[in-house]
């Protein structure tokens, strides 16, 4: 879907927020695969969020030291935006990591300076992926959402009830959220990987 909006000559920004109802339901390592995806086969500038204030890990995985100013530091207006982004060589991937911690976050969120910040995200990039903290332990998230163009729910399969997915959904409606849609995570395979490729194959 983001592939088919993002063709080459499309001028138009896109934002979206990823989460889930619970933690360690995968939506980092997808967010995260997502956006190297997109910045490495289409032209356009790719801008990668860890806004996890709880459990933020996408810095270690892109070797970002622990402590490095981020998101809650140019919130703060601590440091600018352009100081706590990384860019890759090419210029077409940047990476703001989560910053310094901070006990009460749904105050920088709900906020002024947050509109500001996403303002200037947009003027310098064309897609931006916010990895947000899970909707039960984060109530920042919604907020979050409803400032960006859409939502993507990350569902681990066999732990989520369906109740509760759906639940959150429709708090997220309530609050003005665009739900963009829903990615099943973790689904396990009941046939044999060797026959599951030979089938993909055919």
């Amino acid at each position: 879907m983001i592939l088919e909006k993002f063709n080459p000559g499309h001028d138009s920004t896109l934002s979206l927020c990823f989460s889930s109802c619970r933690q360690e339901e995968g939506v980092s390592t997808i967010v995260f695969n997502m956006a190297m995806a997109l910045a490495q086969n289409m032209s356009k500038r790719v801008l990668l969020i860890d806004g996890n204030t709880r459990r933020p890990k996408l810095g270690h995985w892109l070797g970002v030291p622990d402590g490095s100013p981020g998101l809650v530091d140019v919130l703060k207006k601590e440091i600018s935006f352009e100081e706590a982004v990384t860019l890759d060589e090419q210029g077409t991937f940047a990476f703001l990591p989560v910053g310094q911690q901070i006990k009460h976050p749904i105050v920088l969120f709900d906020d002024l300076g947050f509109d500001q910040f996403l303002e200037t995200a947009r003027a310098q990039y064309d897609i931006i992926l916010f990895d947000a903290p899970a909707l039960l332990t984060g109530p920042e998230t919604t907020i979050i959402a409803r400032k960006l163009d859409g939502f993507v729910m990350i569902v681990e399969a066999e732990k989520t009830r369906w109740e509760v997915a759906a639940y959150n959904k429709q708090q997220l409606a309530d609050a003005g959220v665009v739900i963009t849609g829903a990615i099943l995570n973790k689904k396990k395979m009941f046939i044999p990987r060797l026959i599951y490729r030979l089938l993909l194959a055919d």
